[in-house]
């Protein structure tokens, strides 16, 4: 209040504490501040997505981006060096992912068509991959059913499990096992990188083509040194007991006979000898002609008339007149074995068909006779050198062993193939086809 003398008068009482008037502001504050937050937030964002919009647009694993001039222009030029590299780095991906996808499918084409069988084990002995060729060998239907699994599953055999065990220590080994009569070379490789085993590579080889050659060395050396050894024996017991004197004077001629017939089958057994192993080095040339094969079986036949008649076999010729492109020499030699076989196995009062057609674009040869027959469980070996049915008898007939195997090899070598039926005491008949050699006709 103004006193008279006109000083102030003022009079005061506490109403509230600081503390109570802070609080009553609270909520105007938090308003406020709520308000100011969302004006913040709502502001930030819409910066935020202009900002950020041109990058987001880009798609950076699309090649080229730099090449975009649209693109260039919206976007800031401090980010431009960024997504330069960004681009050179797609790129060089893009690059290195192809030749790795080449090389992946060139090394998966060359495993899928080996004929050799490999299977790929990890350091435990599972398997981690195999080739068709192995589930072909093993007989097995799906490459799952093996993945990841024991190599117990491929093959289960104590010899093979050992050289597995041996190799993923470290050991480089090989072995050989027969399945299904086929053989098989089996190589065990380790995989090992920094003094650290892997695992292992395991190679199946089919080794059936050199067995058998093998094999076949090995039949062929003893028989053709027990072939070799009869006319040598006979020939050097004939000539030292002339030499020495034991031989009568009226038995020498006949000596000298026998002589001359061992030197005869000996120089017969080399020369086919000769021409089987210019076949196996495939050292015979083709020298093919045209000629006609019916006036060829005619001369084999006339030359074997009288061979024939002494075993009181007749020979008929059917057919008629055919023209081939082949090797005279050789088809001459083709049937001269098919021919005499089939008078020297034949019966008395006995006969041999020669026929001679065109079938399916071949020549087929046909030999028939009514001779002795083939029993079944030879007849599969007929063709194989210095096979014999019954060796006294061929011997008596002066047979070499080889006729049959240089058949097939003529026919071979003329892009054929031969076929044998016979039944044992009713006769055999077999049948050559060749290539008549001629050229395609222009349409």
């Amino acid at each position: 209040m103004r006193l008279q003398d006109g000083n102030v008068l003022r009079l005061s009482r506490t109403l509230h504490s600081l503390g109570a008037v802070f609080i009553s502001t609270l909520p105007s504050l938090f308003a406020t501040a709520s308000v100011i937050l969302a004006l913040a937030y709502f502001t930030a964002h819409r910066l935020t997505q202009k900002i950020v919009k041109p990058l987001t647009e880009v798609d950076f694993e699309t090649e080229g981006i730099i090449a975009d001039h649209s693109f260039s222009e919206k976007l800031y030029e401090e980010l431009w060096p960024y997504v330069k590299k960004i681009d050179h780095q797609n790129q060089k991906i893009t690059s290195q992912m192809m030749i790795l996808r080449n090389r992946a499918e060139t090394i998966e084409a060359i495993i899928a068509n080996m004929r050799e069988g490999l299977v790929i084990l990890d350091e435990k002995g599972l398997v981690m991959a195999a080739n068709k060729s192995v589930l072909d060998i093993f007989e097995i239907s799906n490459e799952q059913d093996i993945v990841q699994k024991n190599i117990l599953h491929i093959y289960r055999n104590p010899d093979f499990m050992q050289c597995v065990n041996q190799c993923l220590g470290g050991a480089h080994l090989e072995l050989n096992f027969t399945r299904n009569n086929r053989a098989y070379n089996v190589l065990l490789n380790p995989v090992i990188n920094d003094d650290i085993n892997c695992g292992a590579i395991i190679f199946f080889l089919d080794a059936t083509a050199q067995f058998k050659a093998e094999t076949q060395r090995k039949e062929f050396t003893a028989n053709i040194s027990h072939e070799l050894r009869t006319p040598l024996t006979t020939i050097s017991a004939l000539s030292e007991m002339i030499a020495s004197g034991m031989v009568k004077a009226n038995d020498v001629t006949s000596s000298a006979d026998k002589i001359y017939g061992q030197t005869k089958r000996l120089i017969n057994i080399i020369d086919d000898i000769i021409r089987l192993s210019e076949f196996d080095e495939n050292k015979k040339d083709k020298n093919f002609t045209t000629f006609d094969i019916y006036d060829l079986a005619k001369s084999v036949i006339d030359a074997l008339q009288e061979k024939a008649a002494e075993r009181l076999v007749t020979i008929e010729l059917t057919g008629k007149p055919l023209q081939v492109k082949a090797n005279s020499r050789l088809i001459d030699e083709l049937m001269l074995n098919l021919i005499d076989n089939a008078v020297k196995y034949n019966k008395e009062y006995g006969s041999v068909t020669v026929d001679l057609c065109e079938e399916d674009g071949l020549c087929k040869i046909t030999v028939a006779d009514t001779g002795i027959g083939i029993s079944k469980e030879h007849q599969n070996r007929v063709f194989e050198r210095f096979y014999r049915i019954d060796s006294s008898r061929s011997k008596k007939t002066g047979g070499t062993g080889l006729g049959l195997s240089i058949v097939k090899h003529i026919t071979d070598h003329h892009n054929g193939k031969v076929h044998l039926e016979s039944v044992e005491g009713k006769g055999t008949t077999i049948v050559c086809y060749i290539d008549l050699g001629r050229a395609p006709i222009s349409p």
